[in-house]
């Protein structure tokens, strides 16, 4: 089983990471998160054996933390996201799509917890519907269902947006 845990941080990390970043905003929170949630799983393995969808499980920890995060820090405001800057991975993007990416960001940040969660299992994480369904404990066609509808918030609120500026 430890090596199965092995293989499992080893393959599994880097998408975590950047799931968490992008619902905690800040690289350390990230990473304390992405740390958490192996520990928590180790401990849930040591305990109770062989785990059956280890990506799922890993994720299903995850969102649990970056929800415990929310609830601690309820007063964080959009204007407290936007001065984060929400830093991401990878190399540095061209000055339109930072203006862009701050759009999306906030049209994001005012969606309910569920809407941004979906949004960042499948967009930021990859996650197919399937896998999201049993995740989440809903069927795969609820799943995209919320993803759909999420979008929609989002484009609406974008449209908003460029109308109004």
């Amino acid at each position: 089983m430890q090596e199965e845990f092995l293989n499992a941080y080893e393959k599994y990390h880097d998408e975590l990471f950047r799931y968490a970043l992008l619902r905690l905003r800040t690289r350390d929170d990230a990473r304390d998160a992405v740390q958490e949630t192996f520990c928590r799983a180790w401990s849930h393995i040591a305990k109770e054996g062989e785990v059956l969808h280890m990506r799922g499980f890993l994720y299903q920890i995850l969102r649990r933390i970056v929800i415990d995060e929310y609830r601690k820090h309820t007063t964080l405001s959009l204007d407290a996201l936007e001065e984060d800057g929400g830093e991401f991975v990878g190399a540095e993007p061209a000055p339109n799509t930072v203006a862009e990416s701050e759009l999306v960001g906030r049209a994001i940040a005012t969606l309910s917890q569920d809407d941004q969660s979906v949004l960042a299992l499948r967009f930021a994480s990859g996650l197919e519907p399937k896998e999201m369904s049993e995740m989440l404990g809903i069927s795969p066609n609820a799943v995209s269902v919320r993803i759909d509808r999420a979008l929609k918030r989002v484009r609406t609120l974008l449209h908003l947006n460029v109308h109004s500026s």
